[in-house]
């Protein structure tokens, strides 16, 4: 059962740890008083590094589907692109917001 689910699953799986992953960044770096160069520094390289991983699964799902693909496989890859996209779009003011208020 979980070899049919993991396919829709793995994409936002990733951006959900990313999410919780960059709020602990961004509230420790306050919390500790960084720097403002190294606190965005660590938040852009968490938000690089999310993109990369989940555009690494994508890159992984298209290798491995078989011909013809299943439905499974065609949805779980784009479930992954919309993940992408997703963390894209959220994480993005992390490269520009104000820090700690």
């Amino acid at each position: 059962m979980t070899r049919i689910i993991a396919p829709f699953l793995i994409g936002f799986t990733l951006w959900s740890a990313a999410f919780v992953g960059l709020y602990a960044v961004q509230g420790l770096g306050c919390h500790w008083g960084w720097g403002p160069g190294l606190h965005r520094g660590v938040l852009t390289a968490g938000y690089l590094l999310t993109l990369a991983i989940i555009g690494w699964v994508i890159h992984w799902q298209l290798a491995r589907r078989s011909d013809p693909s299943t439905m499974v496989q065609r949805v779980g890859v784009m479930l992954s692109i919309c993940a992408l996209i997703a963390s894209a779009v959220i994480f993005a003011p992390s490269l520009y917001a104000s820090l700690c208020i």
